[in-house]
């Protein structure tokens, strides 16, 4: 079935950055729709964590979102979150994972592909 069960859900936020974000397409919107998913998953009790690529190079994930954000920092010079230490431990047995992101074809992508190599269910 591919319906999201609240209990077995996690939102992951990949990479969405102060110095990343500026240079991505309708950035504006894309910081809306994330803030509006974020909302809707704390109302509903489902958690969420975040990546930030190299921040000491590329900023903080985007303030507005930041503040939102329940979970942890994952902090990462990989692509994949995957190969960072604790990251898949920190998805508490989640077998549900939408994610969401910048880098689409980087770091989304790797984390995904590894994601999906642990048998969850994922909703990009």
């Amino acid at each position: 079935m591919l319906t999201l069960n609240a209990d077995k859900s996690i939102l992951l936020m990949i990479d969405i950055q102060e110095k990343l974000i500026p240079a991505i397409h309708n950035a504006e919107e894309i910081i809306s729709n994330v803030g509006h998913l974020l909302e809707a998953v704390n109302l509903l009790n489902i958690p969420s964590l975040l990546t930030e690529q190299n921040p000491d190079g590329l900023g903080s994930t985007v303030s507005k979102l930041a503040v939102k954000n329940s979970g942890e920092v994952f902090k990462k010079m990989t692509f994949d979150a995957c190969r960072e230490p604790d990251f898949l431990g920190a998805l508490k047995g989640k077998s549900e994972i939408v994610v969401v992101g910048c880098e689409a074809h980087v770091c989304v992508l790797q984390t995904v592909l590894s994601l999906l190599e642990t048998d969850r269910k994922i909703f990009v």
